[in-house]
């Protein structure tokens, strides 16, 4: 007897996958199968979600993007999972749907421009090799970012110990080479924002952009929040009156100091987190300016914030080499 519920499902979600694709522009070529998820993942399983806080250029509103793997379909051969975006980053320049699909410790990523597979992560990279990520850039131009791993450590998230890339990504634009440092987390990926491809920031975008993991969650590792202090998708809009922070920071790669600065004589805090969301410093309070002796810490990312009568005024990430 044909189970006419299952055969229902399986149509609409071959339906939508097909809509995915014709509304990137790409549907020559692909042979897509709706298939149910059963074995296990080590990236991306069915019903993993993650929590990326977003800023923007010129203004002090916060926001959040939330991914969420909520299926797998076949394409060229390839069983993928399906990464949705809620509130896109539109300076990305990227879609609100993507395809990955895991080999070992390696991660490719569709892209529908180039109608082929390109790597995203190499989670067992050792320490000095890189890897190459290719995506079609701006006047369809096809384009490149190396990425570089810089040091090698491990993160204990919920009982499970993670292998953490600390990296530095190159990108050459116009013979200028701009580079940003970030941590890719084995299972979860960059921990500034999974699809980190402009090392030059709002230099090529004056919209949006991504500044870290708020959460991660799924089936085998749980949930975890970076920042305990506020929710997932925690979000702020400022007045035009605090639009632009009085407070600044800046980190000294070359004496491990991070200083702090304010325009205007307030009482304020500094508090400083690790990736695994544990606090590393505390300040007693200061009003002009505060420095803050980081040499103990060991590499890795981690993520400043300035609270001013308990509201949060500056919230900031860097990394350690």
């Amino acid at each position: 007897m044909i189970d006419l519920k299952s055969l229902f499902k399986k149509l609409v979600s071959l339906i939508r996958s097909r809509l995915d694709l014709l509304v990137a522009g790409k549907t020559a070529g692909l042979i897509l199968v709706s298939i149910v998820y059963s074995s296990a993942q080590n990236f991306a399983p069915i019903g993993a979600e993650w929590h990326f806080e977003k800023r923007f250029a010129f203004r002090g509103d916060v926001d959040y993007v939330k991914i969420i793997c909520n299926d797998t379909i076949l394409i060229n051969g390839k069983l993928c999972q399906r990464l949705e975006k809620i509130n896109n980053i539109i300076c990305n320049n990227r879609p609100d749907v993507e395809y990955v699909f895991s080999n070992g410790d390696s991660v490719f990523l569709y892209d529908w421009r180039l109608k082929d597979f390109g790597l995203m992560y190499v989670f067992n990279a050792d320490l000095n090799e890189s890897w190459t990520i290719k995506f079609m850039g701006a006047n369809q131009i096809l384009d490149s970012i190396n990425v570089y791993v810089d040091s090698i450590s491990a993160m204990n998230i919920n009982g499970h110990a993670l292998r953490a890339l600390h990296v530095t990504y190159s990108q050459n634009v116009n013979n200028y080479e701009y580079t940003s440092q970030s941590t890719i987390l084995e299972k979860i990926g960059d921990l500034i924002y999974m699809f980190n491809w402009n090392a030059n920031g709002e230099l090529i975008c004056d919209g949006d952009y991504p500044t870290g993991i708020n959460c991660y969650s799924d089936s085998q590792i749980g949930f975890f929040n970076w920042n305990p202090m506020q929710d997932c998708d925690h979000v702020t809009v400022s007045s035009k009156e605090s639009m632009i922070s009085p407070v600044k920071m800046m980190f000294r790669e070359e004496d491990d100091q991070l200083v702090v600065h304010s325009q205007e004589e307030n009482f304020m805090h500094l508090h400083i987190t690790n990736s695994q969301g544990q606090f590393l410093y505390k300040s007693s309070g200061f009003s002009r300016q505060h420095q803050v002796d980081i040499s103990h810490f060991v590499s890795g990312m981690y993520f400043v914030q300035v609270h001013d009568n308990n509201k949060v005024i500056l919230s900031k990430s860097f990394v350690k080499r």
